[in-house]
């Protein structure tokens, strides 16, 4: 390999995934030159559609962990702990306010399984070990996100010509034999509202479903809201079933 053009060395370690960069530097001095070069970080920027021009290189150029990290906000699940399965059992209104498991303002009685009462989780919709399920009255939860925790400089650049594009996608199903409804939005630090899903109901049935959505912003803080519940009021644990709700950002500069 080390005996191909520069460039396309440069191109195929732009793709090796982040939590590999180290073990593969290793390999030799070329490798680790290349894996740590300032071309190397923008093509692989540039490979998952987020902004890499001068601007951003500015707050992050001469600062390792500050690229990583702006790498990963651009690649990862805003989400935490999105099936809530780190506490595999029930949850009730009484955890309401921000707890360890990322999840606040949890509302209804929420419950952890695995697929009851609907078909397997689809190959599409990802990994997953559970899904979440909500009952007969409205189970809500939230999570707040802020951008600048990996982009300090990240309120400066939106007051330029700069926006966020953010990118929404869950998995939903009901029960066999109940019908549920499920609703998600967005709510900004200035109490504004992006609704992502609104009263999508589901009749009774088995079948999963995937919602999805695009946005612009230069908004961001903002807190990610989810409810669901049955439509018939059945006594236990009824209603939508979620899975691996996604957020994903990018930002972007002018109309890109």
């Amino acid at each position: 390999m080390n005996d191909l053009p520069l460039e396309i060395i440069t191109k195929v370690m732009s793709y090796i995934p982040i939590e590999c960069v180290a073990e593969v530097a290793s390999t030799c001095k070329l490798w680790n030159s290349i894996l740590n070069d300032t071309v190397t970080w923008i093509q692989r920027l540039e490979n998952i559609g987020t902004y890499a021009g001068p601007e951003i290189l500015h707050h992050v150029l001469f600062d390792k962990a500050a690229m990583i990290k702006y790498y990963k906000m651009c690649t990862r699940n805003l989400l935490r702990n999105i099936n809530m399965d780190k506490d595999i059992g029930s949850w009730s209104g009484e955890n309401t306010g921000p707890n360890e498991l990322n999840w606040s303002n949890v509302t209804g009685d929420w419950k952890i399984e695995k697929h009851v009462g609907c078909n397997e989780f689809p190959v599409e919709a990802g990994p997953a070990k559970a899904n979440t399920v909500t009952s007969y009255m409205a189970c809500e939860r939230e999570q707040d996100i802020n951008l600048a925790q990996w982009l300090p400089d990240i309120e400066k650049l939106l007051k330029d010509d700069f926006q966020l594009k953010i990118s929404w996608k869950v998995w939903i199903a009901p029960r066999y034999d109940c019908k549920s409804s499920y609703d998600a939005e967005l709510i900004f630090e200035d109490n504004s509202e992006i609704v992502l899903a609104e009263d999508f109901h589901l009749d009774a049935g088995k079948n999963w479903t995937s919602l999805s959505k695009r946005i612009s912003t230069k908004n961001f803080k903002f807190s990610y809201y989810e409810m669901g519940k049955d439509r018939q009021f059945w006594a236990g644990h009824y209603g939508v079933k979620i899975l691996n709700p996604k957020l994903t950002v990018k930002l972007v500069k002018g109309d890109m």
